[in-house]
C-alpha cells in the first residue's frame, strides 16, 4: 500500500505533552482539550483504573470508542508517547540500558518525527523485536515484574473467552517481544481489533480478581501484562502480512545522553 492509499491519522499519547515539537503533525490524545491539536476522547470506565495503572492503553481505549463512535476515514494510525517513537531512519545514539532504544535530543527528534515517522509504503512500522534468552517472554516479565499478575490476565481471559488456550500457550513460549508495541504504525482496523482484546482482557481480569495495589514502579502492572499480549498480538498479525507490507524501524527515547531515565508513567 503506497502513501496515496493511506489516510494516517498521527497522534501522541502519555501523562504529559510530547517531549518534542510536533507542530502540526500530531493530535495529542485528551480528556480535556487545550490546544487546537487536541484529540478529545472519552476512556472507558474501568473501576477506579486511569492512566496511572494502564498508562497509555486507558487513552488509547478512549481513542478506539472514538474512532468507531466518528466513523472516521483513516486507514492507519501512526502512535507516538510523549517521549517514545518509531521511525524509519537510524540517528541519535544507543541506549547504554536499553538495548532496543536509541536515545535523540529534542532538536533532532523534531526532524526525525516530522519526515521519517511512516513509512514509504505499507502497513506497518514497529521497532525491533527483542530475541529472548531461555524462557522467552514470560522469564524476561518475571525479572521485573509480579509474575503473578501476568498469569491472572492470562487465566482470567481464557475463562472469559477473551483469549484462547492456543494464544496463552503460544504467549508462554515466546521468545520475541515487541517493547512498547503501541508505538507504531498500524493499520486502524488492526488497532481496533487489538484495543477491543485487551479492553476486555482488563474487564476480565477485575470481574475474576481482587485488585492488587502497587506502589511506584509496579503500579504500571496491568499495563506492563498489556504490553506482553499487545506485543503478541502485533506478532500474530505480523506472521499473515506479506513481509513487503511491514517495515521495521527503530525506536527512539528523547532526552539527553545515552542513558534512558525511568519515567513516572
Amino acid at each position: 500500500m503506497t502513501a496515496l492509499d493511506r489516510c494516517t491519522l498521527s497522534i501522541t499519547v502519555g501523562h504529559k505533552r510530547p517531549n518534542f515539537e510536533v507542530r502540526s503533525h500530531s493530535k495529542h490524545l485528551c480528556q480535556i482539550g487545550r490546544l487546537p491539536t487536541d484529540l478529545i476522547v472519552k476512556p472507558p470506565a474501568l473501576a477506579h483504573l486511569s492512566d496511572a495503572h494502564l498508562s497509555e492503553y486507558y487513552m488509547l481505549f478512549g481513542l478506539a470508542n472514538y474512532l468507531r463512535e466518528n466513523n472516521q476515514k483513516y486507514t492507519h494510525l501512526s502512535i507516538a508517547h510523549y517521549r517514545r517513537f518509531v521511525a524509519v531512519i537510524k540517528s541519535g545514539v544507543s541506549s547504554t540500558n536499553q538495548a532496543y532504544t536509541r536515545i535523540i535530543p529534542p532538536e533532532m527528534a523534531n526532524d526525525v518525527y516530522a519526515n521519517h515517522r511512516i513509512p514509504p509504503s505499507g502497513d506497518w512500522l514497529i521497532g525491533y523485536p527483542l530475541q529472548l534468552n531461555e524462557g522467552g517472554v514470560v522469564r524476561q516479565f518475571a525479572r521485573h515484574h509480579p509474575l503473578s499478575e501476568l498469569l491472572r490476565i492470562l487465566v482470567a481471559s481464557t475463562d472469559e473467552k477473551v483469549l484462547s488456550n492456543e494464544f496463552i500457550a503460544e504467549i508462554l513460549n515466546q521468545n520475541l517481544f515487541i517493547p512498547a508495541p503501541s508505538a507504531s504504525f498500524t493499520p486502524v482496523d488492526c488497532f481496533l481489533s487489538t484495543m477491543d482484546i485487551l479492553e476486555r482482557a482488563v474487564r476480565a481480569y477485575l470481574k475474576s480478581t481482587h485488585l492488587r495495589e502497587f506502589e511506584g514502579y509496579q503500579k504500571r502492572i496491568i499495563a506492563f501484562c498489556l504490553e506482553r499480549i499487545h506485543s503478541h498480538l502485533t506478532l500474530s498479525m505480523l506472521a499473515k502480512t506479506p513481509t513487503n507490507r511491514v517495515t521495521v524501524g527503530y525506536q527512539y527515547v528523547v532526552g539527553y545522553g545515552d542513558t534512558v531515565i525511568a519515567s513516572g508513567r
